[in-house]
């Protein structure tokens, strides 16, 4: 136990370990506030290998540190990607695709459906996976939406559109 009693502007330290040792009194404020501190970093350096409060702290080497359950407990797998794509053209036409094994093959098959549809220079506007997306145009705009829920997803590209907007394509890559 650790008592500090205060004295005309001298402090007595007593330390209770068992005995008690005194320090005298003429002790000066400094020199116990040295002895504290001597203290706390005696006390700090016989509890830190026991890691108190070490784990996770910025600067230590598992501050970024993640653990990751073993495969085989089914958590750590997730289903296989599947990727859609949607391409558009100046001349206003436009491709999607949708159940690629990959963002490439989605982006090919994305412009391929463009051009065999009649459109020229056709270009990906937007790529997404294992999720839904739908795109809303009008004859002013078109928007575009992508996320969970295919209704959810319609909902998101007529809002963004605006008035007088219709579903142009949608789908799932699932």
């Amino acid at each position: 136990m650790l008592e500090v009693v205060k004295s005309r502007n001298q402090e007595l330290l007593w330390l209770h370990l068992g005995a008690k040792a005194h320090l005298s009194s003429s002790v000066t404020i400094e020199n116990s506030k040295m002895a504290y501190r001597v203290l706390l970093l005696t006390i700090g350096l016989i509890f830190a290998p026991l890691g108190v409060a070490q784990a996770q702290q910025p600067g230590s080497a598992d501050y970024n540190r993640v653990l990751i359950p073993a495969h085989g407990g089914g958590d750590t797998r997730r289903a296989p990607m599947t990727w859609g794509a949607f391409a558009a053209s100046p001349n206003e036409w436009s491709g999607w695709a949708t159940g690629a094994e990959s963002e490439d093959s989605a982006r090919s098959a994305a412009i391929e459906n463009c051009l065999s549809r009649g459109g020229v220079d056709c270009v990906v506007e937007f790529t997404f996976a294992n999720s839904c997306a739908a795109v809303a145009t009008s004859s002013r705009r078109s928007f575009s939406a992508y996320g969970e829920g295919l209704a959810a997803v319609r909902i998101k590209a007529l809002q963004g559109c605006g008035d007088g907007c219709e579903i142009l394509r949608e789908g799932c890559t699932d």
